[in-house]
């Protein structure tokens, strides 16, 4: 993984308190890019901090959705390609260590792991504890095989907001489980203090990816209407 672009977006032209973030990133081998994904998954040590109660509910979500996710990913360690089940992965899992490389964030173990389906959380895609704010970014990741699929990402966290607001709200219980601070949590159920992200997947060259022309675009101005940081992960593969 490589980081080809960090910076803060100016959207001083937007009526907004947030701060807001641009990380473009290459995978440029994809089978080694599997091959350390896999390491994170096959990393329990987040189940031996659990308590003993949590561990047991966890442990049997995890178990079948691990096992899922494992042969998704040898298919595209071997195979060095990417297929649309992989790459929502791909996308989440390394915004995800963006975010700790970039920002210093926390990773926490991926939604769909700990989620009750064994696939397509109906939920948020992934979650980072920012330790320098003290608070949970909330992240939604998409892929598409054929285009950029920033606007798929911003919609689907734009729906959460207006047409399940308390979505956020739902997954408090699990990320204390997993150990996020509970001053962090009750900022999101007091105030909806938190932070956003917006993963996605990008097909075209990264000098044909041109955020200030989304930047303009009704859907990105009505995220950048809320509060805290919002960050915007593209991943760009070869």
């Amino acid at each position: 993984m490589k980081i080809l672009k960090s910076e803060q977006l100016d959207i001083s032209e937007i009526s907004t308190t947030c701060k807001a973030y641009l990380f473009i990133i290459e995978i440029d081998d994809v089978s080694q890019n599997a091959s350390e994904l896999i390491n994170i998954l096959n990393d329990k040590t987040w189940l031996s901090k659990l308590d003993l109660l949590s561990r047991t509910d966890f442990e049997e979500c995890a178990k079948t959705t691990i096992e899922k996710m494992l042969s998704i990913f040898n298919d595209a360690q071997s195979t060095n390609s990417i297929k649309d089940e992989f790459g929502e992965n791909l996308v989440s899992m390394n915004a995800q260590r963006t975010l700790q490389s970039e920002l210093d964030h926390v990773p926490i173990t991926l939604s769909e792991i700990w989620g009750k389906k064994k696939s397509g959380n109906p939920g948020f895609d992934f979650h980072t504890y920012d330790q320098g704010n003290d608070l949970v970014t909330f992240g939604e990741a998409k892929y598409n095989s054929n285009g950029t699929s920033i606007k798929n990402a911003v919609d689907q966290i734009n729906t959460f907001i207006t047409e399940t607001p308390n979505k956020d709200k739902t997954d408090l219980i699990e990320l204390r489980a997993l150990g996020v601070p509970e001053s962090a949590l009750y900022k999101v159920y007091n105030d909806r203090e938190r932070n956003l992200a917006a993963a996605f997947s990008i097909v075209e060259k990264v000098r044909k990816f041109n955020i200030t022309y989304f930047l303009k675009q009704d859907y990105i101005k009505q995220l950048l209407r809320e509060k805290n940081e919002i960050y915007f992960i593209g991943v760009k593969s070869k």
